[in-house]
């Protein structure tokens, strides 16, 4: 279920519930570690507000991604007008995915729901 499946992933022993997000690190690893399982059938989606805090924001490494996958999506909590701000790399990101979703409940991503389906199949 879904549930069982989000506290399946929030149990994980490497999840660090309160680390600083680095999504240039996480793009680097995605694309090495895991290049293999991401082709042009598979779809990928992201759920974060796109902040490094600081960090760099792994634009190439997204290209990589991007190369390799069928389509790829954006769930972010954030509303476009914070985009720009120093530690968001959203405007970034959303030039290099298919769709970007903005929903910061689940009544907005209920109302989404189609549209990011259709958006990645």
């Amino acid at each position: 279920s879904g549930d069982g499946a989000l506290a399946a992933v929030l149990a994980a022993p490497e999840l660090e519930l309160d680390a600083t997000s680095d999504y240039g690190s996480v793009l680097a690893e995605l694309n090495g570690r895991h290049a293999g399982l991401i082709d042009s059938r598979t779809s990928v989606l992201f759920v974060g507000d796109g902040r490094g805090n600081g960090r760099p924001p792994g634009t190439e490494e997204l290209r990589r991604l991007r190369r390799r996958a069928h389509r790829i999506g954006w769930i972010t909590p954030e509303p476009p007008r914070y985009w720009n701000q120093a530690s968001c790399a959203m405007n970034d990101y959303a030039e290099i995915v298919d769709h970007v979703v903005t929903a910061r409940d689940p009544a907005e991503l209920a109302d989404h729901v189609g549209e990011l389906g259709h958006a990645l199949s």
